[in-house]
């Protein structure tokens, strides 16, 4: 390998270390309301790390935020908490998640929510349940 190519495979490496991620993610609730939030974290998805969360994914794009370490939009609506129109499910979109060298805003790596996704186990009726505690 020659010099050159070391050395930019080098400076590739320490630019990459120093990238980390947009995520943004939706709620949509019965009525079709819909709130979304980006949030920046630091690091960035690796291919097995993309393939952990892609396997978790529940129909291949919902997820329950809060139990994975990210906030629930359900809250945002102005009327609040409505059990017959909210739910726990999210909605994530690979096409919504980008490689930035912007700040984080979160304070949750890329690291510790794949940990997150790879421990889960999703728990619908108790999110439901903490939603309506909260906002009662």
């Amino acid at each position: 390998m020659s010099r050159l190519v070391r050395l930019m495979a080098r400076c590739l490496r320490l630019w990459l270390s120093n990238m980390n991620t947009v995520i943004e993610y939706l709620y949509r609730d019965a009525d079709n309301y819909k709130q979304n939030i980006a949030l920046g974290l630091p690091g960035t998805f690796s291919d097995s790390d993309k393939e952990t969360v892609k396997q978790k994914l529940d129909g291949g794009m919902y997820f329950i935020p809060s139990q994975v370490g990210l906030p629930d939009l359900q809250e945002q609506n102005v009327n609040g908490i409505d059990p017959e129109v909210d739910h726990a499910w999210h909605e994530w979109d690979w096409a919504w998640i980008e490689d930035t060298d912007q700040e984080p805003n979160y304070n949750l790596s890329v690291t510790k929510l794949v940990e997150n996704f790879k421990d889960v186990v999703w728990d619908e009726k108790t999110a439901i349940e903490e939603l309506i505690d909260e906002g009662t």
